[in-house]
This record gives structure tokens, C-alpha cells and sequence, in this order.
């Protein structure tokens, strides 16, 4: 029997309704989540000027470099360790109607750590087809069907780690509100016909901020360092809103798919920080 079809407008309008009564009703995981990202945001900024400031290479040259690839992977790696609890706070409000008093940043609760292994192991696999344009020899040094063959295993294994990703998105959201079914193997996937309409809730749900970003960078002036500090905070304040969107639209996403009957599982001291 096919899984009901998950519904696109409805679920990114509510989506965005969710995000706004989350905020409204936990004001210090989302203040909490807003300074972590800012802070982050900084870090990186003055990172990545450090590095690309270093007169011994060239921008072009950093960028292709190990060192920037695994200076990427350190700071994607740190936002999703430090902001899952916003992720996790999001998908318990939408799947249980909890409430979180504290920011829940728990690296010992199984369901965080699993939670942010499985975020981080697609991440990972995701950013494997950057290792394979730094592992491979200039293109220029290539004949031209190595570089086409090495072109199109870089294209499907991107295709394929997004396509795994979008079939098991449920999977987040049971982790995080400890439902019977939050394995990988019992966790119901996203069949054929649902792939494409949970690819465009989740295009749907961060458009509004790429829309909006875009016109930041575009209407503002090239930032000096006070301007920098204003456009990462206008940033974050952006980006915590959609991330809390994106949790919402996939906990729907659960409900609608991937739901059990059977009540929420909870471990020791688990409904202390939902």
C-alpha cells in the first residue's frame, strides 16, 4: 500500500506557523540558538579572512586546498552539534506539543547523540564529492573522458546521498521525540511518489530566506567590520527562523508519513529536557 501523499503547501504553510508559535513559546532556545549561530558566524568570518589573507596562496588555490575543505567540514560540523537541540526542541513541539524550558544541549542523551551522528553522517557523505575534486589530479592534466567520468560519479553520488536523505527525513524527527520506530531500519521511507513532494516542501520552507538573502547582499554596501558584525546577526536572525521551519516541516513530514500508534518511548530523564 503507498504511503499518503505529503501534502506541499500545506505543509510548508504550517511549517512556517509552527516556527512562529515555537519561537513565540520557547523565546530561550531560540534566543539561545540565535547567539550560538551569530558567535559561529563570527568565528567563521574571521577564519576564513585569516586563511584567505595568508599571502602564500591565492583564493582560487585555498579553496581547492585540503585545509579549507576540512576547515568547511570543523565548521559545519560545529552548527550541527550546537544547534540539533534547537532541531530537536522544534520536531518534540510539533510531534508532542512539548515545550523546552532550557536550551536541551545534552551530548550524553542517546537521542542527541544519535541524532547529530545521523546529521553529521549525511553531511559527510554529502561533502564526499568535494574530497573527490580535491583527491583527483588538476583537470587540466587530464584527458577529457577521465575528467567527464570523474564529472559524472561526482554528479550521482550527490544525486544519491540527497535522494537516501529526502527518503529517510522521517527518521530525524522519530529520533527526536524517541518514537517507536526511530530506527533506520524500522523508520518508514519515503517511497517514489513522495520523494520529489518532500524535496519541494523543503526547497519551500528555506525559500523565503534565500530570497531575503539575496537581497541583503545585494542592496547592502561592501561591510567594514562594524557592517560585518550587522549583516551576520541580520543573517542569523534569518536563518534560526527557517531552521526552526525546516525542523517543523520535517516533523510533518513524520506525521504524515512515517506516524506510529503506539505512544513516544522515552529514556531516563528525557521528558526533563523536551
Amino acid at each position: 500500500m503507498p504511503s499518503p501523499r505529503v501534502p506541499i503547501v500545506e505543509t510548508v504553510s504550517k511549517a512556517w506557523i509552527d516556527a512562529v508559535r515555537a519561537i513565540r513559546a520557547m523565546p530561550v532556545i531560540a534566543v539561545t540558538a540565535l547567539a550560538i549561530h551569530f558567535v559561529i558566524g563570527v568565528g567563521v568570518f574571521f577564519a576564513t579572512m585569516a586563511l584567505l589573507l595568508d599571502p602564500g596562496r591565492t583564493v582560487a588555490e585555498w579553496i581547492s586546498s585540503p585545509a579549507w575543505f576540512a576547515f568547511g567540514l570543523f565548521s559545519a560540523a560545529l552548527q550541527i552539534i550546537l544547534l540539533a537541540p534547537l532541531m530537536i526542541a522544534m520536531h518534540r513541539y510539533v510531534i508532542r506539543g512539548d515545550i523546552a524550558r532550557h536550551y536541551p544541549l545534552n551530548p550524553l542523551r542517546p537521542s542527541y547523540t544519535r541524532y547529530v551522528g545521523m546529521a553529521l553522517a549525511f553531511y559527510l557523505a554529502y561533502r564526499s564529492t568535494d574530497l573527490i575534486s580535491i583527491i583527483a589530479p588538476p583537470a587540466r592534466t587530464l584527458p577529457f573522458i577521465f575528467n567527464l567520468a570523474i564529472g559524472a560519479t561526482t554528479f550521482l553520488l550527490m544525486i544519491g546521498v540527497i535522494i537516501v536523505f529526502v527518503r529517510r527525513i522521517a527518521l530525524f524527527p522519530a529520533i527526536a521525540a524517541n518514537t517507536s520506530n526511530n530506527t533506520w531500519r524500522e523508520i518508514t521511507r519515503a517511497d517514489a511518489g513522495n520523494v520529489v513532494r518532500i524535496f519541494v516542501v523543503l526547497a519551500g520552507a528555506i525559500l523565503p530566506a534565500v530570497i531575503v538573502g539575496v537581497l541583503l547582499h545585494l542592496r547592502l554596501p561592501e561591510p567594514n567590520t562594524a557592517g560585518t558584525f550587522v549583516l551576520i546577526l541580520a543573517m542569523s536572525l534569518l536563518q534560526i527562523p527557517t531552521l526552526c521551519a525546516v525542523a517543523a516541516a520535517t516533523a510533518r513530514i513524520y506525521l504524515a508519513i512515517g506516524r506510529v500508534t503506539a505512544p513516544p518511548t522515552l529514556v531516563p530523564g528525557d521528558a526533563a529536557v523536551a
